[in-house]
């Protein structure tokens, strides 16, 4: 004799187990660092246009538009290669939510409210009920990963010893 897990938590653990391979996925073959280092020189190069437009220094404007063409060619790979992650989820979605759908036929969940969007009701079949776990639980783990990675990032960008300086 076996212990029986409820449905609701089984759906609940398949979303937790597929969010935490969506972030490794973003993680591992998102261009994050990349764009954020491309905005970085965009705004560096930006500075710089304004820079030449105010002294009307002809020369230096055309050697930058030339620059920020390159940059915007720059950021087209950066942009496709961000695009590679969704090319890999899309179809690890259609297979979790046919599974459910599949296995999980006939259960019905009701919430304490409907969502307009899925329909008026607040009965939900598993894969519906999959997919409102994917959104806000996808909503929750990757705005905490990225804030946690930022915050990692910012702790190294700043030096303690300068920070207790101006205190």
């Amino acid at each position: 004799m076996g212990i029986e897990i409820p449905v609701w938590m089984v759906i609940v653990l398949i979303a937790t187990g597929y969010l935490y391979i969506v972030v490794a996925i973003n993680h591992a073959w998102g261009a994050r660092k990349q764009m954020r280092e491309i905005n970085k020189e965009m705004k560096q190069l930006q500075k710089e246009l304004k820079d030449a437009e105010k002294r009307n220094d002809k020369a230096k404007l055309s050697e930058l538009q030339a620059k920020q063409v390159g940059m915007m060619s720059k950021m087209s790979k950066v942009m496709f290669k961000s695009m590679v992650p969704m090319i890999i989820i899309l179809p690890l979605v259609a297979l979790v939510f046919s599974y459910v759908n599949t296995n999980y036929n006939g259960v019905y969940f009701t919430l304490p409210m409907g969502i307009p969007i899925l329909h008026a009701s607040n009965v939900y079949n598993a894969g519906e009920f999959l997919i409102i776990l994917l959104f806000v639980m996808g909503f929750v783990v990757n705005s905490l990963f990225y804030k946690i990675l930022e915050m990692e990032h910012f702790k190294k960008k700043v030096n303690v010893d300068e920070v207790r300086e101006d205190d």
